[in-house]
């Protein structure tokens, strides 16, 4: 299997170094290198990934100062267009449990500190960072060390990548690459529910230069993401204790209240009324946040908006609150918008019906082209 000064096939040789970086064997790492002068220390085995990467993965802060002061490349780890590895990999990668059902879409062209990141190693990313590592560098799905940390609440992952000691911090409000919908590191992390990076970004917005108003390719901020999973109202209110804009319009124009009341959330239509978001906001196809809690049968979010001053008969005509709360069936919300002074629409004949399904079906289909059939009105 080996020959002098160096291994028959050099697959084996990095394998050899891999499986001894990946279990933080220096002294194997050392044996390896001095010798056998034909293994390459960034080689990629059979897995397409280097030795660094499998040390960092680990948490191996000794292994991967061996391997760099051997010439090892600390931003070379999964090669791109390749996933490197699997559940039953010599390493022990189980990319399955880390990256969910489809982890070639994460993994391919990941760096030791993306991996570092990913798997909660606040010393191998301080030591990698240390080592000049690139803290920007995104695997081919655009994710970044940052990002991906944020995404999948590695608190210590996060306060290592922004340790005031680093030379260089990441860029917090980088956006990620089309396969996240070019996502914030804080748009996603309100999107998971990762309280505690939310909670630490938050805190040291000044420090780290964070915008926290950035969001995603549609428009959307990390306030209209916050209250998506039930139990999240807190996000919105730290959100909005640190300034974020209560009018943020995504491309279609409409701000987080209309969408919240478009879901009946009706904890969160309070506390961004109480902030002083505008109720009657009309979005580009002439929607109210009225017109959307009506449409939805909402009762209690319409009686909220309504008390908060809405304008009962605003927005377009097509888009009248009481217009869209009868096209719904909504009996009980239609009575409370006549009672509040809603002008009641003309009856609509069946060719109006008919036409205004057909642009309900066209709009729907418009919009999965748009976004996508994940989250569509808020990602």
């Amino acid at each position: 299997m080996m020959q002098e000064g160096g291994f028959n096939d050099p697959l084996l040789g990095a394998t050899a170094l891999r499986v001894a970086a990946s279990r933080g064997h220096v002294h194997v790492i050392r044996y390896l290198l001095s010798q056998h002068s034909k293994l390459d220390v960034n080689a990629v085995d059979a897995k397409f990934t280097t030795a660094i990467y499998c040390a960092a993965k680990n948490g191996h802060v000794a292994a991967i100062r061996e391997l760099a002061s051997e010439g090892a490349d600390v931003d070379t780890g999964i090669q791109p267009g390749h996933s490197g590895g699997c559940g039953g990999c010599a390493c022990g990668l189980n990319l399955a449990r880390l990256f969910g059902p489809n982890p070639r879409a994460k993994a391919k062209g990941s760096s030791p500190l993306w991996v570092a990141a990913s798997r909660d190693e606040p010393e191998a990313i301080r030591t990698l960072v240390e080592l000049g590592a690139n803290v920007d560098k995104q695997a081919s799905d655009g994710t970044s060390p940052f990002y991906i940390a944020c995404k999948w609440n590695r608190l210590d992952a996060v306060k290592a990548l922004l340790d005031p000691a680093n030379t260089k911090l990441p860029d917090v409000n980088a956006p990620a690459g089309p396969e996240e919908y070019g996502a914030s590191p804080l748009y996603v992390a309100c999107d998971a529910g990762s309280e505690d990076v939310i909670e630490y970004l938050l805190a040291n917005a000044d420090r780290i230069r964070l915008n926290v108003d950035a969001g995603n390719q549609n428009g959307a901020t990390p306030l209209y993401i916050s209250w998506y999973e039930p139990g999240r109202v807190s996000q919105v209110e730290k959100l909005i204790a640190a300034g974020a804009n209560l009018e943020a319009r995504r491309k279609s124009g409409a701000t987080p209240l209309l969408i919240a009341a478009s879901y009946g959330q009706s904890e969160v239509v309070e506390r961004l009324l109480a902030a002083g978001a505008q109720v009657n906001i009309v979005a580009s196809d002439g929607s109210t946040p009225l017109s959307c809690a009506a449409a939805e049968g909402h009762q209690s979010v319409v009686a909220r908006l309504l008390a908060a001053g809405a304008d009962v008969n605003g927005g377009a005509p097509e888009k009248l609150a009481v217009r869209e709360a009868q096209r719904g069936g909504h009996l009980g919300v239609v009575v409370d918008l006549l009672k509040a002074g809603a002008v009641a629409p003309p009856e609509e004949d069946e060719e109006d019906e008919d036409d205004g399904n057909s642009e309900d079906e066209e709009g729907e289909e418009d919009n999965e082209e748009d976004e996508g059939d994940y989250k569509a009105l808020c990602w």
